[in-house]
């Protein structure tokens, strides 16, 4: 990889203009009519930029942009740093491998033995200087067609195809490490959070007939895609609800109060009804007014550019109307105010919000409906050995002596106590007093 050049706009030759605006459609599909044309980003053209290339080709490009934003009276900031990012904008976090198995050229009935032989070969697969974090459920074929449940049905070839969720080996490297140093504990392993998402919040139909699991976090996006019964495709978008929040400190506002404004009053759609509405804010003794329309202007514009983006790798991969169920949102920044109607008005599909699945959790509504706890809920279900271990000190043994008739009724309890606990435990392992399977 080359080092970065800064070019002067002035100074920057057709061919590698042409370049950017072609890596600009991709990244940005429902920008594509103006990056076509010109590389200019909401009225603004950069005036410099900044270019990274490997092997003659434009791997990132930042473009910074000389801009005053009005706000109300005043303005903000001098200037922006306006990043269109070029394909280097996502993570995919998934690779497909394939594992088949003959009897010469005889029949054979698939047994659980053949399913075993097959996972234990994807297991053993690692990629170039990848780390395999999990691996989805299998899709089965059978002589080249999809097979729901293959034990017992007989075949020629029988194939096991693996989705595997991977990442750089550092990752995983650094984690470990920064637990066992600062904490002094060791790691028990990985859970990917989109997985245990789906499992937790998708139906079986939903991901038959299709949808899209994104995951507005603070920090990044994700995004799995269901279709047919299995991922389809899973990646991660750098852009979160934390860009939203720095985004509106630049109203001269602390990261705190902008944080608080955007759950109060942010919207990802601008209201008419807002025209003339202001909020008054105290900062340090001072009080200020803020129209609450120049607050969701800058909302808006980066919840666009994240959905944007969301749909720029469902699109990669399927065509965003054939999933019958749309998008399902999950995670803390999808309670942005709007944000299913931004979805549904821009490309005219199903969009809504998702809980934990009915039944799956007894009780506890406020975690398994909060888009702020799904997540933590989603992993937690995942657990199924005891990882903390609390010392038993043992009481001092009191002699005390009972009537016949008191500990003839003790025993009879004692039995009805036993006959009750041994059903559970099934499916949660240590969480089966809080999560069931029906």
């Amino acid at each position: 990889m080359e080092s970065p050049r800064v070019i002067n706009e002035v100074d920057m030759p057709a061919d590698l203009d042409a370049i950017i605006r072609q890596n600009l459609c991709r990244a940005h599909p429902a920008g594509a009519a103006t990056f076509k044309e010109t590389r200019s980003w909401h009225e603004s053209y950069p005036i410099f930029s900044i270019i990274l290339e490997e092997a003659g080709d434009v791997i990132a490009h930042v473009g910074v942009v000389d801009r005053t934003i009005a706000v109300g009276d005043g303005t903000a900031g001098p200037g922006r740093l306006n990043i269109l990012s070029t394909r280097a904008v996502t993570q995919t976090l998934n690779q497909l491998v394939s594992y088949g198995k003959t009897i010469g050229d005889h029949t054979f009935d698939v047994m659980e033995d053949d399913i075993t032989e097959l996972r234990e070969r994807c297991e053993k697969y690692k990629p170039d200087l990848l780390d395999v974090l999990d691996i989805a459920p299998a899709v089965f074929y059978l002589d080249g067609h999809r097979e729901m449940k293959p034990v017992g049905v007989s075949c020629k070839r029988f194939e096991a195809h693996y989705k595997l969720v991977i990442g750089r080996s550092s990752i995983r490297r650094d984690i470990f490490n920064s637990i066992r140093e600062r904490a002094k504990k060791e790691v028990a392993g990985i859970i990917v959070s989109p997985l245990a998402l789906a499992d937790a919040m998708l139906s079986r139909e939903e991901k038959e007939l299709g949808c899209a699991l994104v995951d507005f976090g603070a920090g990044v996006t994700s995004v799995s895609v269901y279709k047919d019964g299995h991922l389809l495709h899973m990646s991660v978008i750098p852009l979160g609800g934390n860009l939203i929040t720095r985004d509106i400190t630049s109203m001269q506002l602390t990261k705190a109060e902008s944080e608080k404004l955007k759950k109060e009053y942010g919207s990802a759609i601008l209201e008419k009804e807002d025209d003339g509405k202001m909020i008054n804010v105290e900062m340090e003794g001072v009080n200020r007014e803020i129209a609450v329309n120049d607050l969701n202007a800058i909302v808006e514009a980066r919840a666009k550019e994240i959905v944007e983006n969301v749909y720029a790798r469902i699109s990669e991969v399927i065509e965003l109307k054939s999933l019958g169920y749309g998008i399902v949102l999950a995670g803390c920044a999808s309670e942005l105010k709007k944000l299913p109607e931004l979805i549904i008005e821009k490309y005219k599909v199903k969009a809504r919000h998702s809980a934990i699945r009915g039944r799956l959790v007894r009780g506890g509504d406020e975690m398994t409906g909060n888009p702020s706890y799904v997540t933590a809920v989603s992993i937690m279900l995942k657990g199924t050995e005891q990882c903390v271990f609390q010392p038993i000190v043992a009481a001092e043994p009191v002699v005390t002596v009972e009537s016949p008739a008191k500990e003839e009724k003790e025993k009879k309890g004692s039995k009805e106590f036993s006959r009750k606990e041994k059903g559970k435990g099934k499916g949660w392992g240590i969480f089966s007093d809080i999560f069931r399977e029906d």
